[in-house]
């Protein structure tokens, strides 16, 4: 259990499955976090972080792909105003 963004949330750890199955590909690095809202069920932050290699290390012409993939939710529960720019307000000749 934390507390993000005022949500108290559940932390979970997760590793991407999978990753080189078919291809021959390593990954060398493969974390990823989330934490869920306890009241809601929804997604807090989240974040992975993948490295993968071609092929094993120390194959001179391998390659080394990086992911850093993160986000999260702020202001949760806040009233947001949302106003249509002029060319898209309704068209108030217009009969639907």
């Amino acid at each position: 259990e934390e507390e993000i963004n005022g949500v108290k949330t559940n932390h979970f750890n997760f590793m991407v499955k999978g990753i080189g199955d078919s291809s021959g590909s390593i990954a060398t690095v493969n974390q990823g976090d989330y934490w869920l809202a306890q009241d809601g069920n929804y997604i807090v932050r989240y974040k992975l972080l993948l490295e993968i290699r071609s092929a094993a290390e120390g194959t001179p012409d391998a390659q080394v792909y990086n992911m850093d993939v993160s986000f999260e939710i702020t202001d949760i529960n806040i009233p947001v105003s949302v106003s249509l720019p002029p060319d898209c307000q309704p068209d108030s000749s217009s009969q639907e």
